[in-house]
């Protein structure tokens, strides 16, 4: 361990102290709004908490997503997909995506509370929160945690069309058990 100047407190020897804009890589911002999903076959991430689908991918890999409006949602998704206008989608390099996101999600409630601005909506306020100041894991020891936790982030992402599949065979059978056309 070593004392840090800035932060007043010992960190790993070779970890460093950055700004959060170091690790995040800006995609593109989307032109699809909101209401033109549909029930198609791509996850579709927008505002709120709830996932949409689309007709087609917009980006794949691992990505965050989080709403620009009103307050933070912040999700991850290792596969194909799609987002709307109202939301940044963001990434890292060097395997420290899962570390971004889980990152962000720790500090929920500091971005709700201080990176959203009032104007006619609330806003988040994405050059003021690329400024805070985070202590960053050695390439050696993200290494080893993306290690880890990837495969598990995958498979969550990979549930999602697990979960999909089942609901739409549900929907299908329902109806025919209802009917007593299933025994």
């Amino acid at each position: 361990m070593v004392y840090n100047e800035e932060l007043k407190k010992e960190i790993p020897e070779w970890w460093k102290v950055d700004n959060l804009w170091s690790l995040i890589i800006e995609k593109e911002k989307s032109k699809i709004k909101a209401w033109d999903a549909a029930d198609w076959d791509y996850p579709f991430f927008t505002s709120g908490d709830e996932i949409l689908t689309y007709n087609s991918s917009l980006i794949n890999w691992k990505n965050c997503y989080l709403n620009t409006g009103w307050n933070a949602w912040i999700k991850y998704f290792s596969r194909d997909c799609s987002y709307s206008t109202d939301t940044w989608c963001i990434t890292s390099n060097k395997n420290y995506e899962e570390f971004l996101y889980l990152y962000l999600n720790s500090i929920i409630e500091i971005i709700n509370k201080n990176y959203f601005a009032w104007s006619w909506l609330r806003h988040l306020q994405k050059e003021s929160l690329k400024n805070i100041r985070i202590i960053i894991p050695d390439e050696a020891t993200i290494a080893k945690f993306s290690n880890v936790v990837s495969p598990m982030f995958d498979f969550i992402s990979g549930n999602y069309f697990e979960t999909k599949r089942l609901k739409n065979l549900k929907n299908s059978l329902l109806p025919l058990l209802i009917n007593g056309q299933l025994s």
